[in-house]
């Protein structure tokens, strides 16, 4: 349930953020922090020197008519390489995660889920998925956390999409900067960071080639 969150069975030691108070205004609110174009391309780097490619592609149609897009992600493991795809979209101020396909679930026949915050604010919250009871119902918390370092660098105004794990027993963090969307995520057994990005233009960080990938 939780892949969409890059969240690896990993731990790796070099993350770190100073901790602020809230912004008194709106933080760059012409930049999203949920960014969605084709040709924006990711590489992070987890536990023994792995690594995850992520590139979205183009657009797709889902069978009732919404437009998604098409995110490919590739991984070098011990097992070997593989690659799936994921698809994405933007609706009421919400970053979606669904299926490209309809399901036998007349609750929510695409398994959306609402990941992130498009212009969060410091204590938004809202929850994963609008079909689940209380009982079983993940909620995110926005919290605005400051500058946090990765191998691609420095990022400011950085929030913490954080929610609980009930499967692991444990609180989950999912870091996003403006403009440039997910950079990290964090659990207590593992750590997982931005290496780099290429977005409008723009590269932060330095790509490992998938030949040179240990």
């Amino acid at each position: 349930m939780f892949k969409l969150f890059i969240l690896f069975a990993s731990v790796v030691s070099i993350f770190a953020f100073n901790s602020c108070t809230s912004p008194t205004a709106p933080i760059s609110p012409a930049k999203s922090y949920t960014p969605l174009s084709a040709g924006l391309e990711k590489q992070y780097y987890y536990t023994d020197s792995l690594y995850q490619n992520n590139k979205i592609y183009s657009k797709a149609t889902r069978e009732d008519g919404q437009e998604v897009y098409i995110q490919a992600t590739d991984m070098n493991s011990p097992n070997g390489f593989y690659i799936n795809y994921s698809y994405y979209f933007i609706r009421n101020g919400y970053y979606y995660s669904t299926s490209l396909i309809k399901y036998d679930d007349p609750n929510n026949p695409y398994h959306e889920m609402r990941i992130g915050k498009v212009y969060p604010k410091d204590g938004d919250s809202w929850t994963l998925r609008s079909d689940l009871p209380d009982s079983v119902q993940i909620i995110f918390t926005a919290h605005f956390v400051g500058s946090m370092s990765t191998p691609a660098g420095v990022f400011r105004d950085v929030y913490d999409f954080r929610f609980y794990d009930p499967g692991n027993k444990d609180i989950v963090h999912v870091y996003y900067a403006p403009g440039i969307g997910n950079i990290g995520s964090k659990t207590k057994d593992s750590t997982v960071l931005l290496n780099y990005v290429k977005i409008d233009g723009t590269e932060l960080g330095k790509q490992i080639p998938v030949a040179q990938l240990p």
